[in-house]
């Protein structure tokens, strides 16, 4: 908290991810990158109260701290470390903004609200390319079951749009076999996590959360939550991976720092 009005938020995410592969000829292998992500600075503010209802605005930058250039051994690489396709960076390489509105309203044992938010990408990174736009809207509501203990309910939607440009270290020829002999192909016509125009898609999920407070003694203010996320809706462009579940799991602490009169 800045002053009463504005409130600072800073994050920085430390990203890993494997992805296993199944080739026409039967052959497997996994793929993994790993680093920090892009460092995301915003700031909230309110917009309008009224009553125990609220309206918040955010508005936001998102750092290109993460990267473009994850790579790894792949079975036509020879054995030398190959650009990774879009999935497995942990970056952007792009400045973006981020714009956020959230609604909130609060009674004795219900708490309801709904968020739109959007990232919007700028510019072009090294690679040649800009990742999509993705907007998210959700709301949700929770109910008071004891005095440390209350229950949610959220649906979200999302929609990501689909890559600008293209990574030029995925159009470099590669050579693989097939039946017929040696072709050598660029990348991103037989690997779909390698086109740019097959990254697009719509989400829907539906998540049920259930959330524990403390509000007195030693760690009073602390909050856990834990929410199981199942998708109802996927509408993804070309071949692509879907989301079978999530779960997320967080921990929230209230430091109140005092001021001088």
């Amino acid at each position: 908290g800045v002053t009463q009005h504005l409130t600072l938020m800073g994050m920085l995410p430390v990203l890993s991810s494997s992805m296993d592969h199944l080739a026409r000829n039967g052959n497997t292998f996994t793929t993994e990158s790993g680093s920090v992500g892009d460092f995301k600075l915003s700031g909230l503010f309110p917009v309008a109260s009224w009553g125990k209802q609220f309206l918040m605005g955010q508005i936001g930058i998102s750092m290109p701290t993460g990267s473009t250039f994850q790579s790894d051994t792949t079975p036509v690489s020879g054995g030398l470390a190959a650009q990774l396709p879009y999935p497995m960076q942990t970056g952007s390489g792009t400045w973006d903004v981020i714009a956020a509105v959230t609604y909130q309203g609060q009674g004795n044992l219900l708490s309801w609200g709904a968020q739109a938010k959007g990232l919007i990408r700028t510019g072009t990174n090294d690679n040649g390319y800009r990742l999509g736009n993705n907007y998210l809207g959700t709301a949700w509501g929770a109910v008071k079951i004891t005095r440390n203990f209350s229950a949610s309910l959220r649906g979200g939607y999302r929609r990501v749009e689909n890559i600008t440009g293209k990574d030029q270290f995925l159009t470099d020829p590669v050579t693989f076999m097939t039946p017929g002999g040696p072709q050598v192909r660029p990348a991103a016509q037989f690997v779909p996590t390698a086109d740019p125009n097959l990254r697009a898609g719509s989400y829907g999920d539906v998540g049920v959360g259930i959330n524990f407070y403390l509000p007195s003694g030693p760690l009073h203010d602390l909050r856990l939550t834990a929410e199981g996320i199942i998708p109802v809706y996927q509408k993804l462009d070309g071949p692509q991976l879907e989301t079978d579940w999530m779960l997320m799991l967080g921990a929230q602490y209230t430091i109140e720092l005092g001021t001088g009169h």
